[in-house]
């Protein structure tokens, strides 16, 4: 633009279509799909020299990741449930169902009745300004990156079906019943299921959303011909997860639950009010220092100290997963049979046993199911867990120069970290609050 003002970008753009292998049948019954993969990406950036000593610099940044997913089975008139004589489906979204059962060869319907899709949204600010003075280079600056992630997906809405060569097999076959006879493809033209399960797609679009601020001052100053130090100050906050339309569900441990004889611990639903199961940390400061010391031409001794803050237990990313949170995209209804498969739970044509709810299918408050009716789990939420993982960093080295070009470096580097995120589940934990609750010793022994 000028001889002090420089401005420079650059921009890509990639799309991949990938066609799922359809087997092991063809046609309308394919499980084969259609995926679509689109990534555009921008950077901006603006060097300005304001003066001999003063430099300002700023960078704007995009990324979108996009993709759909597809059946390459077309949609019929009236819907594929209905094509096949498959009634009272609660909530079909006409796609065809995904059946199981037939003798060892896979299912069909696997590319239908899963039409999903999403967009993951960062953008990015990063401004710094650069300041020469004496014997001193001061740098402040600050970050700021948005992420958004929309998602739909409707999958399993007109049934995900198990039928079974047993429903055909010989009645008089004994211990070989359906083993050696019977035929799962019999079974499901005469409509005969084994179990089932059908979702609802009551929060099918999802929109989780999160952020992350920061801001730093750094001065590297030469203190004497021998000495230099790098003295810093670094403010991070990370914003806590969300969704933008309050689809969020989690476990509260310090809720009271009336359906648990009102002991603390209830499965809490986002609301405007409140959006999240936490609030964001605003005052994680750390430092960032470092030594760098001259001995002699040969040996130069380094040593630096810094606190590096991550992101809490449950402040995650939206792009890559919202934290320890479920939203219910959906809700579930299993039906299965008790009687070892010998005779049908329920047949198509007679219509999907289980009624469709009364008034709102959203719950409100935590069932006596394990998986709360909602397709998965909600998971516990602690007062505590916004509060952000942080890692100590120390180190301490001497470089020596060597003859014939050679460099020898003796360092020590120790990390300690706090509140460090894990995937590892600690399957006997129990909240220590709950340690006090008196279990009926029912055998008389311990």
């Amino acid at each position: 633009m000028s001889s002090k003002n420089r401005l420079s970008g650059d921009f890509g753009w990639s799309r991949n279509n990938i066609l799922t292998t359809p087997s092991p049948f063809a046609g309308d019954l394919s499980e084969g799909g259609i995926s679509q993969f689109k990534q555009p990406f921008a950077r901006l950036s603006d060097d300005f020299l304001i003066s001999s000593n003063l430099v300002n610099h700023i960078t704007l940044g995009y990324n979108r990741w996009a993709s759909t997913g597809a059946s390459q089975t077309p949609l019929v008139a009236g819907g594929w449930p209905n094509k096949l004589g498959y009634k009272g489906v609660p909530w079909s979204d006409g796609e065809i169902p995904i059946i199981n059962g037939f003798d060892g060869v896979g299912q069909f319907g696997g590319g239908g009745g899963s039409p999903s899709g999403g967009v993951a949204n960062n953008s990015v600010v990063s401004e710094n300004l650069t300041w020469v003075k004496g014997r001193h280079t001061l740098k402040f600056g600050m970050d700021y990156i948005k992420e958004e992630a929309d998602q739909f997906g409707t999958g399993r809405s007109s049934g995900y079906l198990f039928t079974s060569n047993k429903f055909t097999g010989l009645p008089d076959s004994g211990a070989n019943y359906g083993v050696n006879n019977g035929s799962g493809f019999a079974s499901w033209m005469l409509g005969m299921m084994e179990s089932g399960q059908t979702l609802n797609p009551v929060a099918s679009n999802q929109f989780p959303r999160g952020g992350y601020w920061a801001a730093y001052v750094q001065d590297d100053w030469k203190v004497s011909s021998k000495l230099t130090a790098n003295l810093g100050a670094r403010w991070d906050m990370y914003e806590p997860s969300y969704d933008a339309h309050n689809n969020f569900v989690w476990m509260t441990p310090t809720l009271v639950n009336p359906l648990a004889g009102g002991i603390l611990g209830g499965a809490q639903y986002a609301t405007p009010q409140v959006k999240t199961a936490t609030g964001a940390t605003k005052h994680d400061i750390s430092p960032r220092i470092g030594l760098a010391y001259s001995i002699n031409n040969k040996t130069v001794v380094r040593a630096s100290f810094g606190i590096i803050f991550g992101p809490g237990g449950f402040n995650g990313t939206a792009i890559t997963e919202p934290g320890p949170v479920m939203s219910p995209g959906s809700l579930d209804y299993q039906e299965n049979t008790g009687n070892n498969d010998l005779t049908p739970t329920w047949r198509m044509q007679d219509g999907w046993p289980t009624a469709s709810p009364s008034g709102s299918p959203w719950p409100t408050t935590l069932t006596k199911t394990v998986g709360f009716d909602l397709g998965g789990f909600a998971q516990r939420i602690d007062p505590g867990d916004s509060r952000p993982s942080y890692m100590l960093n120390r180190v301490f080295q001497i470089e020596r120069q060597l003859p014939s070009n050679m460099l020898l470096k003796i360092a020590y580097v120790g990390n300690h970290g706090t509140r460090l995120q894990s995937r590892v589940d600690v399957a006997d934990e129990m909240p220590p609050w709950d340690l006090s609750l008196v279990v009926p010793n029912t055998k008389g022994v311990l």
